[in-house]
């Protein structure tokens, strides 16, 4: 009994050694071959895909509606945990690729000019922040407060004017600034120093007090 055991137990190290020696070798493997092998398997999937193509894309469409709520909540999570490393890759791509966009744009004019429409007939709070943000940029003051915020000080008036009391609704009020834009320019030009606009900073009112207040 006690030989046959020592056999066994010879066996199972035998057996665990080679494990461990196939493991070893097939690393070593993959990092000498790892380029050759990245190659042929790009090669591979480039010939299944032009021969399947149809097959592929009515599968990926089916799964993608199938599972549209969970692929969202999956890319989600993706990208809050891995901001920096998309931010840096989408970075890396663009200097690789700087002509891509234009030319895309050229080909695609009104399938890209239909789709930005969309978007922005969906995202209309979101394009008047990015507009806020672009002519600020160009006037060379800072804007420090998210378009959640501004959004909360609407919401606040219940679409009253604050200075002439007046009823206009939220989206026919205006962002002003309280300190006027065109005087924080010229402190720029003169000081070099962009001043910054907390949330404190600007108020809404309608089109009418707005272009009355002008540089008061």
């Amino acid at each position: 009994m006690i030989g046959e055991n020592l056999e066994f137990k010879k066996e199972v190290i035998k057996m665990f050694n080679r494990k461990e020696y196939m493991k070893k070798y097939n690393k070593e493997y993959y990092n000498k071959n790892k380029t050759k092998k990245q190659k042929y398997q790009r090669e591979h999937h480039k010939e299944y895909y032009n021969k399947n193509k149809t097959k592929i894309k009515k599968k990926s469409n089916e799964y993608y509606h199938k599972n549209k709520l969970k692929r969202k909540k999956y890319s989600k999570e993706y990208h809050s945990k891995n901001k920096t490393k998309i931010d840096k890759k989408h970075k890396e791509w663009k200097n690789n690729n700087k002509g891509y966009a234009i030319e895309y744009y050229i080909k695609n004019k009104d399938k890209v000019d239909k789709c930005h429409n969309k978007w922005k007939v969906k995202n209309k709070d979101k394009v008047r922040g990015y507009t806020r943000k672009w002519k600020a940029g160009k006037k060379n003051i800072i804007e420090d407060f998210s378009n959640k915020e501004w959004l909360q000080k609407l919401k606040n008036t219940f679409g009253v004017c604050p200075r002439c009391n007046k009823y206009v609704g939220i989206w026919k009020l205006t962002l002003d600034h309280i300190y006027p834009v065109s005087l924080a320019h010229k402190d720029y030009l003169k000081t070099g120093i962009k001043r910054i606009y907390t949330i404190d900073d600007v108020q809404p009112l309608c089109g009418s007090c707005n272009s009355r207040k002008g540089n008061q």
